[in-house]
């Protein structure tokens, strides 16, 4: 099987990935030209998730390429709740 699909980091969005042509890409995210924040993982267009280091997004992205299921999903996805978050700051 070459074609699976792909679910982002944050769970809210499902791509197709062909493993014979699509290519995932890793490139970092600045902020005022200086400050790296991350390193983003792309497929073509679509963000799948950021990662604190460039080796993590690259072995995530070797995860994918190596991954015999038809559904993959992108590590680093936790549960956010706005209102844990608030109450955290009180």
């Amino acid at each position: 099987m070459s074609v699976q699909t792909i679910w982002t980091q944050d769970r809210d969005r499902a791509h197709p990935f062909n493993k014979e042509t699509d290519v995932l890409v890793v490139s970092p995210v600045v902020h005022n030209d200086v400050i790296y924040i991350g390193f983003n993982l792309h497929l073509g267009s679509w963000l799948l998730g950021t990662f604190d280091s460039a080796s993590l997004a690259a072995k995530e992205a070797e995860k994918i390429v190596n991954c015999v299921d038809d559904m993959y999903f992108v590590s680093g996805y936790s549960e956010y709740d706005i209102d844990d978050a608030l109450s955290e700051m009180d």
